[in-house]
């Protein structure tokens, strides 16, 4: 059970964040990709395996999900957002404020270790 003043979130990340996460113990959060304006923070670990399989390995080779913990108040400022249906919902948060997210962490993120790599589709040979 989560404590009430504590929110668990997920991002799906790319190679290169997943490294920079790791690099920092944890405690450097980062946008999704390098170069990004925003990070996306998904309620669900389930919407952020799926940006990791449909967003981020297409475009990277593979993605990994981050989990992160922080005190529910650093989230004030920043509305829930649903994208393409009510229940996907997440925090979009501008790469500027992360620095100061970070210092909410209760923490380190923990980038799980199931990444997804994108699917190569399968193509007929030919004679």
């Amino acid at each position: 059970m989560q404590a009430p003043n504590v929110t668990k979130l997920w991002q799906a990340v790319s190679p290169a964040t997943a490294t920079v996460i790791r690099r920092n113990g944890g405690y450097f959060l980062c946008p999704s990709a390098p170069g990004n304006p925003f990070a996306l923070f998904k309620l669900s670990c389930r919407q952020a395996q799926h940006s990791g399989q449909t967003v981020w390995a297409p475009r990277f080779g593979s993605a990994t999900v981050v989990e992160v913990v922080l005190y529910s108040w650093a989230l004030l400022p920043y509305p829930i957002e649903s994208v393409a249906y009510e229940d996907h919902q997440e925090y979009r948060i501008p790469t500027p404020h992360l620095r100061w997210l970070s210092l909410a962490q209760i923490k380190p993120a923990r980038v799980l270790e199931s990444p997804h790599r994108e699917r190569q589709a399968a193509h007929p040979r030919m004679a």
